[in-house]
């Protein structure tokens, strides 16, 4: 994924400390440049939330043969995946709910 800071466009996943001492070492913003890090790290949470959306989309066909209950179940499992960038306000704080079993 390609990002870009006050301009500059910067090529590559940024997510380590590593790279934001490094990106600072070339004059970029710390402002920016952590704002950048927390995009890259919520795309790759919607990243995992969708995946887990469309593994569990079996679960919301008509002909599924699942209880009353446990359909109910994976309807408040995907309700949660979905509620998560509005639920969390830091990545670090993401806690992923439990799938029904």
């Amino acid at each position: 994924m390609d990002i870009t800071i006050c301009g500059q466009t910067v090529f590559g996943v940024i997510n380590s400390e590593e790279d934001y001492q490094y990106l600072k070492s070339l004059g970029f913003d710390s402002a920016a440049t952590e704002k950048a890090i927390d995009q890259l790290k919520w795309s790759s949470i919607r990243t995992k939330r969708n995946q887990l959306l469309a593994e569990s989309d079996f679960t919301q066909m008509s002909d599924i043969d699942l209880s009353d209950d446990m359909k109910q179940q994976w309807s408040l499992y995907r309700k949660a995946l979905r509620a998560i960038p509005q639920t969390y306000s830091s990545v670090e704080d993401v806690e992923w709910p439990k799938e029904p079993s």
